[in-house]
């Protein structure tokens, strides 16, 4: 956690990269083939809690096998604002009602990494490629997307990103170095 972009920028030896850091659920999004299985940070299997996510995965990932990950956030049906984890959380453990808690709190999916791409491992990788893989086997739709990211050096670029971040509803902001090998937690 750091008090200012500098102080982040600092951290980081040359570019990195910034993210809207979500209020929602981390999420492993794994395929094989046409089945999608879906876990939370912990590995609980959230599959039949999500089904849009599912049927969003099918249709958005151009590969074979992977393994991404990202942000599931819930969102206001009407306005699209996002929505407090607590909120999204009534979906977490749900047996029954599915359908009309998706209705109630659809989610957004806000893809930052990917860890397995096609039988290749990609864990000690760098971030900065792992972006380009999940960059280039997404095709993004309103509510499946890669998150929202700047990769920049410029202190004032920051500051804006983490002002549209804030006004939008989001906690701030995450840096990733560019170099940095994947990381669990």
């Amino acid at each position: 956690k750091v008090e200012s972009a500098q102080e982040g920028l600092d951290e980081m030896t040359g570019k990195a990269s910034f993210q809207y850091k979500y209020d929602g659920m981390r999420v492993q999004i794994h395929k094989s083939g046409n089945k999608i299985i879906v876990f939370t940070r912990r590995l609980d299997n959230i599959t039949k809690q999500f089904p849009e996510l599912v049927e969003a995965a099918k249709k958005c990932i151009k590969a074979d096998n992977a393994i991404a990950e990202g942000e599931a956030v819930g969102i206001d049906p009407k306005s699209r604002k996002p929505q407090p984890f607590q909120k999204l959380s009534q979906r977490i453990k749900r047996k029954y009602g599915i359908e009309e808690m998706q209705k109630q709190i659809p989610v957004e999916m806000n893809l930052f990494d990917i860890m397995y791409l096609n039988g290749k491992n990609l864990l000690d990788t760098p971030y900065k490629e792992r972006w380009k893989k999940l960059q280039s086997i997404i095709n993004e739709t309103k509510d499946f997307h890669l998150a929202e990211s700047l990769v920049t050096t410029d202190v004032k670029k920051v500051d804006e990103f983490y002002k549209k971040a804030m006004s939008l509803g989001h906690e701030g902001l995450m840096i990733k170095n560019l170099e940095a090998k994947y990381m669990p937690g």
